[in-house]
């Protein structure tokens, strides 16, 4: 029993004594017992008892707070490292990642970019030339519209035959001497519906038999002033959006087509220049 502890010792001594008969050495009175008898000392041992299953329960007590204080304190800590650590940490790893993948993508990114800059290079040239080849079909559609003129305000009695119409503005109103036979074409456009402008007239088409009798009759459109009706050339849908944009912006008088060319001047700048597209107004 050397390994009890020290506080138990005297009471397994005296324990042991007792047992053994040798507890005779008292100097008390019979019948009166030792104050360092055992059996007086068992209220101090019951006590010391309850203090040290106290003082045990209280040390537990004390290890489990501490336990849980180190947990949290060590959650706590960790949690704060993992939170200064954890974005470097990521920022660090996508970093990483990205240089081992441009390593490995690069020579793919530079064949990617050549073929890029080739097709864009191609698609500049082809570009070019499909404006060429839509400027030249212009200009042969235009060609082939030298010879017919628009008539705009013309009025149409009901039963009268629209050639005839305008074969008596050219003679009568325009002075100018063409025969039947040089008025190839006639006919009258059809306009959609208009509630806004029910009254608008149609204008119409006239096709002559060559470009030198169209630019005749065109050349003599001034002798219509005042008249409400007006002569134009045929131009192309390209040609008219340049014509009616330009003179929305310059004005009627200042815009002009002639041959199926536009021109126009424009402020106190008196010199003519040609518009060979809407970026040029």
């Amino acid at each position: 029993m050397d390994n009890d502890p020290e506080i138990y010792q005297p009471y397994l001594e005296n324990y042991r004594a007792k047992r053994k008969g040798t507890v005779s050495n008292s100097t008390e009175q019979p019948g009166h017992l030792s104050k360092n008898h055992p059996s007086n000392s068992s209220p101090d041992i019951g006590n010391q008892s309850s203090d040290l299953n106290m003082r045990l329960t209280q040390t537990q007590q004390e290890l489990e707070a501490v336990k849980a204080n180190l947990r949290d304190e060590i959650s706590r800590k960790v949690s704060d490292r993992i939170k200064n650590q954890l974005p470097h940490s990521a920022e660090s790893m996508i970093s990483d990642v990205y240089d081992s993948l441009m390593v490995e993508y690069s020579p793919k990114f530079d064949f990617i970019e050549k073929q890029l800059k080739s097709l864009k290079n191609s698609f500049m040239i082809l570009e070019e030339r499909v404006k060429k080849i839509e400027s030249r079909l212009d200009d042969i559609e235009q060609e082939n519209r030298l010879d017919s003129l628009i008539f705009s305000g013309v009025k149409q009695a009901p039963g009268a035959d629209v050639k005839s119409c305008i074969n008596n503005i050219i003679s009568d109103k325009m002075g100018v001497q063409v025969y039947v036979s040089e008025l190839t074409k006639v006919y009258r456009f059809t306009l959609p519906e208009n509630p806004t402008r029910p009254d608008m007239i149609a204008p119409v088409l006239a096709q002559f038999s060559s470009k030198d009798v169209a630019r005749k009759v065109f050349a003599a459109k001034s002798k219509l002033a005042k008249s409400g009706i007006f002569v134009s050339e045929s131009l192309t849908k390209k040609r008219r959006e340049i014509l009616q944009l330009a003179r929305d912006r310059l004005g009627n008088h200042n815009v002009w087509s002639d041959h199926g060319r536009i021109f126009a001047r424009s402020g106190n700048d008196a010199r003519t220049r040609r518009l060979w597209s809407c970026d040029d107004i």
